[in-house]
């Protein structure tokens, strides 16, 4: 393993108008200090002790990460970090350049100069008080205190917008697919709190550092992912990452022919894989209830197409959904997911008629029931929402959303008191597990509790839930959409979108 600070003598370097200063790990630019995470810096180190030679990508793993196992697609991510905090282009590099299929080198050279302090940085002092902490550590280990304390346990996550890194890069709804489904298969670990996507989602391309977005979702936890589909293969890349110690914990990468087989068996491993890195409990659904949605990997890239645009939530995108869902179908009549996305649009666009026909060719999915009985409430069907609701209990159980639906469809009935006795086990149930703060503001809009509703309704926003992305759609809101209170509520998720 190649060791950046032993390489040379001099450890200070100047490759054009950046400065690095190996021993104290300080890299600056005039009279500005650049901070680099503790993995970017070491691969600057690397490159420059070793300039003018090329460093291959496996010297460049083992040096920087050590023992933890990553793929080639973690390293380039890497490099594009470096990159934009030294403010280089990739196409036209001035400090890093690739070297196709090899690895990685210097794009200028490397001078030996005379050290001297960064900028702001006391050197000396520096030095002493590591050899300080040194001796500290000596004499603890030497008395036999071993009792150090461990890093704080991860307790919220936030999975960010996955890198397209396929050539023409044309596969991002594809990417984004991946970060959907690993956001809703991860909701499944215990006591362990996933952000939205929407709460993500103003990091998509950043160059801020893991540790920056960290202090700002609050997150102690960063999953880091990325796609690239070549000539009918695909490779997925995930990471996690300590957000405040900007530490790998675990990273895996998959290659695999693209089809759906591959992609959900991707989808089901990778999160038992990070459960076991935080030593969590993963409460997954087995596949083998439904089975595979599809075997069409066109029909499949259509629907994730659609799902694509009903994300975005513009009048034009949701247009352009329903044309890539009806094509998904198109290619497989017997895709139970596309007919039951199909049938959210189809409701939250008025054509019930359609909608029901979609949520009865969905009948297999897990969805299907619900979506049947808010389109009989949108119709004013009562009756017929109630038993669609109830059907639904009686065959998933009586899990919080089919509680939920129940005590909606309920009050919306006039049937007061079984909407209220429902409501009141929800509020049990939310003080020893998750209940959706956003179904419980429809809940209380529909019982007339409108103070609570809307305090409901701010804690949905606050905490980040996946489901205030359909605000401005959903019919549960329909009669406050006009309200200033909701129109300020829903600006605050649209603006951080």
């Amino acid at each position: 393993m190649l060791n950046p600070e032993n390489t040379n003598n001099d450890s200070h370097l100047r490759v054009l108008d950046i400065n690095i200063d190996t021993a104290s790990g300080t890299v600056w630019r005039g009279d500005t200090v650049i901070d680099l995470p503790e993995l970017s810096f070491r691969l600057l180190a690397t490159l420059a002790t070793q300039a003018p030679a090329m460093v291959s990508k496996d010297e460049l793993i083992a040096t920087i990460w050590g023992d933890v196992v990553v793929g080639d697609e973690t390293l380039m991510q890497r490099v594009r970090l470096l990159r934009q905090a030294l403010g280089d282009d990739g196409q036209n590099p001035r400090y890093i350049a690739s070297v196709r299929g090899r690895g990685y080198r210097l794009a200028a050279p490397v001078e030996k100069v005379r050290s001297r302090a960064a900028p702001h940085r006391k050197n000396r002092i520096l030095a002493i008080g590591v050899a300080v902490v040194a001796m500290f550590v000596i004499v603890v280990l030497t008395i036999g205190l071993r009792d150090t304390p461990q890093p704080p346990p991860i307790r919220t996550l936030a999975v960010l917008p996955f890198d397209d890194l396929s050539e023409d890069q044309s596969f991002g709804f594809f990417a984004d697919g991946m970060q959907e489904e690993l956001l809703a298969r991860l909701a499944d670990l215990g006591e362990i709190s996933v952000m939205s996507r929407t709460s993500v989602e103003q990091f998509r391309g950043t160059n801020e550092s893991i540790p920056d977005i960290s202090d700002s979702l609050g997150a102690d936890g960063i999953i880091e992912g990325s796609v690239r589909v070549s000539d009918n293969r695909l490779r997925i890349t995930v990471q996690l990452i300590d957000g405040k110690a900007d530490r790998h914990l675990w990273a895996e990468s998959d290659e695999e022919e693209l089809t759906v087989e591959n992609v959900f068996a991707i989808q089901e491993k990778v999160p038992n894989s990070i459960a076991e890195a935080l030593q969590a409990e993963y409460r997954r659904q087995e596949m083998a209830v439904l089975g595979l949605p599809t075997t069409d990997i066109e029909a499949y890239n259509l629907y994730l197409l659609g799902r694509y645009q009903v994300f975005r939530q513009t009048p034009e995108s949701l247009d352009r959904a329903v044309v890539y869902l009806k094509q998904s179908i198109a290619r497989d009549n017997e895709f139970a997911e596309a007919y039951a996305s199909l049938g959210w649009r189809y409701n939250s666009a008025g054509r019930y008629a359609d909608a029901i026909d979609a949520a009865n060719r969905a009948q297999d999915h897990p969805d299907a029931a619900s979506l049947l009985g808010y389109v009989y409430l949108a119709m004013g069907e009562t009756t017929e929402a109630l038993a669609a609701f109830e059907g639904d209990a009686r065959r998933q159980g009586r899990g919080h959303v089919q509680i939920g639906n129940l005590a909606y469809a309920y009050f919306k009935a006039g049937q007061s008191s079984k909407g209220q006795a429902l409501l009141d086990e929800l509020e049990i149930l939310k003080e020893i597990g998750f209940v959706s703060s956003r179904s419980l503001a429809a809940i209380y809009f529909a019982a007339g509790n409108e103070q609570r509703g809307y305090e409901m309704l701010e804690a949905a926003v606050d905490s980040r839930e996946r489901s205030v992305i359909i605000l401005n759609v959903s019919s549960s809101f329909a009669e406050q959409r006009s309200d200033p209170r909701f129109v300020a509520i829903a600006k605050r998720v649209f603006d951080r979108s």
